[in-house]
């Protein structure tokens, strides 16, 4: 969920939305490694997930076709390079991490 929550501020942050860095970030981010305890509380990371939701929403909503077929911050791991493929991108991965979480709590 940490992971997911920073995937979300991310792709806020490269839409151009200003969206403060939170110390706990770095101990989701891609490639950071699992910590015995946690240096937030799920409460904050499922509050944190559930509002950058809305506020992706919102934004997302609000492109128009040229706004949103202009260049991404950055390329993405799938050649995502304007704002549509990155918002793309981040749906695919979003599911794909949720498919985890479901079988973690299946389990």
């Amino acid at each position: 969920l940490g992971h997911l929550a920073v995937s979300r501020r991310s792709l806020l942050r490269g839409l151009g939305k200003d969206i403060p860095q939170e110390p706990w970030e770095a101990s989701f981010a891609r490639g950071s490694k699992p910590v015995q305890e946690l240096s937030v509380a799920p409460s904050v990371l499922a509050e944190d997930f559930l509002s950058s939701g809305g506020l992706l929403q919102d934004l997302l909503g609000s492109l128009d076709e040229k706004e949103a077929s202009s260049p991404y911050v950055r390329k993405l791991p799938d050649g995502a390079q304007t704002k549509e493929e990155a918002a793309r991108f981040y749906l695919w991965h979003e599911s794909y991490h949720l498919g985890q979480l479901g079988k973690i709590i299946d389990h």
